[in-house]
């Protein structure tokens, strides 16, 4: 059967054995309306023929992390389109997963056909033409076919929501190839990514075109796309799909996971470290709870946290040994030198922006890499127990959270390799005393060691074995605190060889306080121990509700208000610790995090 059609060319196809590519089964669309808009504006301008400088559309892509929602936007839009945008009628087309279709556009390329060229006998493929005849059809031919398989009017514009071009760059060609009569050199860099080339490719073609044929790109990583403007002066519209509201898990997980949650601390920060995350929130803990039937009851397995990130990772495809979960890279993100506005992780998929600049590494992703090299790296060793330490939080055991910020210190201090460090910039987000800024230290470690926290009976009883363990590096944890509650002290050296030691206190507040009244007592206190040779400076984690405090208070020390503590321990994501002792001021910085409470933290926050 020969169809002409609006394009102007032939295809010797019979179409009626033909089918297009199955859709893929995907959950509803979550808080995408905005992104949806972005597509139906950006198809009315292809369809009416808007084309920028050059003669060239304008290219719309989509990126962000896997499981953020790029193949379920791209789905919805191919279900709703037609009927929120006259004369379109749109193809869902994936390179991902067992489709087959990057493999067999590998082949076809590998033949000498164009990028162009390639893609379309691969979709012919997929449509299940008569095998001897896919290699015979050219780019042209094969939108014929398409715009048959989709029933589009002469009038009509084809939309191709073409989802993961990045897998192209998984395959290997194995020679060159022709591009639009030129050669293509094999990848020998990231300017030459197969992907990028493919996407201006197929734009070129949709110029010729003059408004039947647009296409919508989705990449994990926004920097490739971008490039496609950069090398080609195309411009390029990206949408980067942001993460769910922090609170969506009251809306989207049924009323045993609420109740759970606010039943078991465990069980509520296993959802926070899912929070934001479309496929780890309503899949992942889908699934999770097939998998371990007992999840959700009030004496869970032992194990059960570890089970549940398996299978959370999963269903989500995480790789954790990869990316930025490799040891140096969560080093490097954990170094105090490292600024949290890291948009090169954005950019490569590998982060979440959550609301106020806030930027997390996905954080399911990165406990369970903690969890899983925790025998291996002294890094992974102490991230893992402070993990463990906020899964523990809740109103009874506040002790968690002395455990919580000695192992987090210890992260801390492993990344910094034994690089100087203003005590401003450890303490990131603390108010830090006149005579302690410019004051520049080391964090000595102890060699060899997995495990730089070290426990001691009492200070004083102990004073030879704990002015040991700081001269080695160890971070010294007291099982009987001081009478003024100094619970752990942490070593640096100055660069003139002096010992310099924080000594502690952790403590929720329930009420405002008077700081000069914590500050006398742990002076006090640090006087009090009596160390020759060793110079102490006062630390104090609380969470009253302040705003600042007055300079003078802590002239010679460092203290966190509940704000500060939130700017200094996010780089492990969403805590209990964050959500669970929420006062005004923080809930009016960040009324995200109050939105994620559960009503147990609710009622007694």
């Amino acid at each position: 059967k020969r169809r002409r059609n609006a394009i102007g060319d032939e295809a010797a196809i019979d179409t009626t054995l033909c089918r297009l590519p199955p859709i893929p089964h995907t959950r509803s669309l979550l808080h995408r309306s905005e992104a949806l808009n972005a597509i139906t504006a950006y198809v009315c301008q292809v369809r009416d023929n808007k084309k920028g400088d050059g003669g060239k559309f304008e290219m719309l892509g989509c990126s962000g992390m896997k499981g953020i929602g790029k193949t379920s936007m791209l789905i919805k839009t191919v279900l709703t389109i037609p009927a929120r945008q006259k004369n379109v009628k749109a193809l869902y087309v994936t390179f991902n997963g067992g489709h087959g279709l990057a493999n067999s556009f590998s082949m076809f390329f590998n033949r000498g056909k164009s990028l162009v060229d390639a893609f379309a006998c691969s979709l012919m493929e997929q449509c299940k033409v008569e095998p001897a005849r896919v290699g015979e059809l050219n780019f042209c031919q094969s939108i014929v076919v398409l715009r048959s398989l989709t029933q589009c009017a002469v009038d009509d514009t084809l939309l191709i929501c073409l989802d993961e071009i990045g897998e192209l760059d998984r395959v290997q060609p194995t020679g060159s190839s022709k591009v639009d009569g030129g050669q293509l050199s094999l990848m020998s860099s990231e300017d030459e990514l197969l992907s990028m080339r493919t996407a201006s490719s197929l734009m070129s073609e949709a110029d010729k075109l003059d408004g039947k044929l647009a296409f919508i790109f989705s990449h994990i990583q926004q920097r490739v796309l971008d490039e496609c403007q950069s090398n080609s002066g195309r411009k390029v519209r990206q949408f980067l799909l942001p993460p769910l509201p922090l609170h969506s898990w009251k809306e989207l997980l049924e009323s045993e996971w609420v109740e759970a949650a606010a039943n078991n601390p465990a069980i509520h920060h296993l959802i926070l470290s899912c929070c934001g995350h479309p496929r780890s929130l309503v899949d992942g803990l889908r699934v999770a709870k097939d998998m371990q039937p007992t999840l959700l009851d009030r004496n869970p397995p032992d194990d059960f946290l570890t089970k549940a990130r398996v299978a959370i990772l999963d269903e989500c495809k995480f790789r954790v040994d990869v990316g930025h979960f490799k040891a140096d890279a969560v080093q490097s993100w954990f170094s105090p030198l490292t600024s949290l506005c890291n948009d090169e992780l954005l950019v490569r998929g590998e982060a979440l922006q959550l609301p106020n600049g806030v930027t997390v590494l996905q954080p399911m992703a990165l406990q369970f890499w903690a969890q899983s090299k925790s025998g291996d790296h002294a890094l992974a060793n102490h991230l893992n127990k402070a993990y463990a330490a906020d899964a523990g939080l809740g109103p009874s055991t506040e002790k968690n959270m002395e455990s919580l910020f000695f192992h987090y210190e210890a992260v801390l201090r492993i990344s910094l390799c034994g690089q100087l460090v203003a005590l401003e910039s450890f303490y990131n987000g603390g108010f830090c005393g006149s005579q302690l800024k410019g004051q520049f230290v080391r964090a000595i470690l102890p060699p060899g060691c997995k495990d730089i926290v070290a426990f001691v009976t009492d200070f004083n009883t102990d004073k030879d074995t704990t002015l040991r363990l700081l001269r080695h590096g160890y971070i010294v944890v007291a099982s009987n605190t001081t009478e003024y509650g100094i619970e752990y002290l942490s070593p640096y050296v100055t660069s003139d060889g002096q010992l310099l030691v924080a000594a502690v206190q952790c403590k929720f507040v329930n009420k405002v306080v008077a700081w000069s009244d914590i500050f006398s007592k742990l002076k006090t206190a640090t006087d009090a121990l009596g160390f020759e040779d060793v110079i102490f400076f006062p630390v104090a984690y609380a969470t009253p509700d302040l705003k600042f405090l007055q300079g003078s208070t802590f002239k010679d020390g460092v203290a966190f208000t509940e704000s500060g503590i939130f700017t200094f321990t996010r780089k492990m994501g969403i805590l209990r610790l964050h959500v669970m002792k929420l006062g005004a001021v923080l809930k009016q910085m960040y009324p995200w995090l109050a939105a994620a409470q559960t009503s147990e933290s609710q009622s007694k926050g």
